[in-house]
């Protein structure tokens, strides 16, 4: 049985690929800001408290923006409860995590950015293939240049994960956009490497507010839209269930749920239907 260890701290196990004695799930953490990563946080903490499931023993952990900082924090053995008593200014013990999430991302405003094209090449691709560039990512590429720092951010992951590049957990995926190209980047593939707290940091690079993030290749990565973050846990990823995890209405938090064996309609909390409760943290867990 392949264990994660980081610092003496050890995860639920993961299931080695082909074992037959449960489901090999994935998770898919989305992006919200401050306020998703407080709400995702409750709903990790329902879905432990509720079905037992622990989101570290996922095979595979997506996170975009806030959902990345959370997939890396998960990645490195802080469980679901330590998130939550982190969002509450509670001690977590055995973890030194020095981020306030009041003021860890800068002010409410952004600073000035700078008087310049956010990437000119990615305007240039859109005008040349405009059906191959989102009109979001379009727009991230007239944005200026954002002077935003995300150094609490880097530091706070390079705290949880300073013997290695990488994180401890080998499925954790980091999602952001080439700045160049438009197209998805998912960090933690052989095609994609980048130190983990880098990584995290282009996950989370707003366009306009913070600075593009650059990788082990040399491009630059950013926050902007990409299509289909969950598509890295469809069915020919060998997982057989995958979790969604978003902020969606506004005061609600959606876990969608796919199987891949053929029982579509189950939910996410392990049985047919809807279910709703109440978790750890504020907001509204629903599954479909």
């Amino acid at each position: 049985m392949h264990e994660i260890n980081s610092g003496g701290r050890t995860p639920p196990s993961i299931q080695p690929a082909g074992s037959p004695r449960r489901p090999r799930r994935g998770l898919v953490l989305g992006a919200g800001g401050v306020l998703g990563a407080a709400w995702t946080t409750g709903a990790l903490c329902a879905l432990e408290e509720v079905e037992g499931f622990d989101p570290r023993s996922a095979e595979v952990v997506v996170g975009r923006s806030a959902g990345a900082v959370l997939a890396a924090l998960l990645g490195a053995g802080v469980s679901a409860p330590h998130l939550r008593d982190h969002q509450r200014r509670l001690r977590v013990e055995g973890w030194e995590l020095d981020y306030d999430h009041d003021s860890g991302v800068g002010a409410a405003l952004p600073t000035r950015p700078r008087l310049s094209i956010g990437s000119r090449a990615l305007l240039w691709r859109a005008a040349r293939h405009p059906s191959r560039v989102t009109p979001m990512a379009t727009m991230s590429a007239v944005l200026p240049l954002g002077t935003g720092s995300l150094e609490p951010v880097r530091r706070l992951i390079g705290s949880i994960s300073p013997d290695g590049p990488w994180s401890p957990h080998p499925g954790v995926r980091i999602v952001a956009m080439d700045y160049d190209t438009g197209k998805r980047v998912a960090f933690g593939k052989p095609a994609a490497p980048a130190a983990l707290a880098d990584a995290v940091a282009a996950s989370c690079a707003i366009p306009g507010w913070y600075a593009p993030s650059s990788s082990a290749t040399g491009g630059m990565s950013t926050a902007a839209p990409v299509r289909r973050p969950r598509s890295i846990c469809s069915p020919g990823s060998g997982l057989t269930r995958s979790m969604c995890l978003r902020r969606w209405p506004l005061l609600s938090l959606t876990v969608r749920a796919r199987s891949w064996s053929g029982s579509s309609g189950s939910s996410a909390l392990g049985s047919p239907g809807a279910w709703s409760g109440r978790p750890s943290a504020s907001g509204r867990v629903g599954a479909t």
